[in-house]
């Protein structure tokens, strides 16, 4: 076929996820195997980027991490991660927070409802279907000293 014109969010075992951020795992009803969420894939970042817009913190796609997909027990693994039976597609990711943004205030947006309802409208309409969204572990800040500094 053609070579694929989409632009790779993430390339397995090339992006590194940063020591402050915000993580959590999302199961999306709505898609119909692994491989539609991955080939979409672009669209649930810009979903995630356009709901944290409102943070003002200056996300964007290059911040949000996938670290694991699955749908079902079918999983792709991009750094560790955990199986769970079911028929939605787990997604676990991090949004990398820039130098100098307000870590809270992302945090914050996330763990709102109103942010899950954003990434349903965003991702049901880049999807053309309907999209459901909720937390399978809710977000929590994800915050390590950096190497070499003292405790």
């Amino acid at each position: 076929g053609l070579p694929s014109k989409c632009e790779n969010h993430i390339i397995p075992g090339k992006e590194i996820l940063n020591n402050a951020g915000v993580r959590s795992t999302m199961g999306l009803t709505g898609y119909t195997s692994k491989e539609d969420f991955i080939v979409n894939q672009n669209k649930f970042v810009d979903g995630i980027v356009a709901a944290l817009s409102v943070t003002g913190q200056g996300i964007n796609s290059s911040h949000v991490v996938v670290i694991n997909v699955c749908y079902g027990n079918d999983c792709t693994t991009y750094y560790s991660g955990r199986r769970l039976l079911s028929l939605i597609t787990e997604v676990d990711f991090q949004i990398n927070i820039p130098d100098g943004s307000d870590l809270t205030k992302v945090f914050t947006t996330m763990a709102s409802s109103v942010f899950l309802t954003s990434i349903e409208t965003q991702l049901s309409t880049s999807m053309n279907r309907e999209i459901g969204a909720a937390y399978v572990r809710a977000p929590e800040e994800v915050i390590e000293a950096a190497a070499g500094s003292d405790p």
